[in-house]
């Protein structure tokens, strides 16, 4: 991974390192696709999706990184996340996939950019849907939202 980074800086001197082989809890360069372990619980409720969000969402606690702007220094294993039952938005994500790739679905990791307001969960601006007038309701559930993937028509 020395070698992809290196050639990586070289083409891109203006951006950040890739995040392909971080530290594990052992202090172990390991790849972030040797991180995600294929992890199938007996639980019926996490054999689809949102049974698995659900449980990652529900069972662990979040724990903001330090610098929102920067990566972790240590990726853990999902073992290990579920053994301290916190993390970080990596740690989740790691958990997560595991958890599906486990359940038969096709699961990646993204490393990418927020908003400050949505690393830090920051809800304080968003409208409360159950202080809406009954009106507004109605407009919504009448409206038909257009999906951007949705198959168009050819011109």
């Amino acid at each position: 991974s020395s070698g992809i980074n290196a050639e990586y800086g070289h083409l891109y001197r203006d951006r950040k390192p890739l995040f392909l082989a971080p530290p594990n809890e052992f202090g172990v360069e390991k790849l972030v696709c040797t991180t995600l372990r294929p992890t199938l619980l007996p639980y019926k409720e996490l054999y689809d999706w949102d049974g698995c969000a659900q449980f990652v969402s529900d069972y662990l606690s979040y724990m903001p990184l330090e610098c929102p702007n920067e990566l972790p220094e240590n990726l853990y294993s999902p073992t290990e996340v579920l053994r301290r039952q916190k993390g970080n938005c990596f740690d989740f994500s790691t958990l997560l996939c595991s958890l599906l790739l486990g359940a038969g679905y096709d699961a990646y990791c993204v490393c990418g950019y927020a908003t400050k307001e949505v690393t830090l969960m920051d809800q304080s601006r968003s409208q409360c849907p159950l202080l809406k007038k009954k009106d507004e309701v109605k407009e919504e559930k009448g409206k038909v939202k257009e999906n951007k993937y949705d198959v168009k028509p050819p011109r």
